[in-house]
């Protein structure tokens, strides 16, 4: 399952950089409490179905 994983630590703010991820993208892990990180989906081509928050 093709997946990308955000580490806990500073990142406050991502922008629309999934946006060309091909639509192979299952799940988006952010290992941060639920809206830590502005922007959610970031431009994910599957919205929010694809980010987990883990934090």
């Amino acid at each position: 399952m093709p997946f990308i994983s955000v580490p806990n630590g500073t990142i406050k703010t991502i922008e629309s950089c999934f946006a060309d991820a091909t639509n192979n993208l299952e799940e988006i892990l952010v290992h941060k409490k639920e809206n830590e990180i502005t922007g959610a989906p970031w431009g994910a081509v599957k919205g929010m179905k694809v980010v987990k928050w883990v934090g």
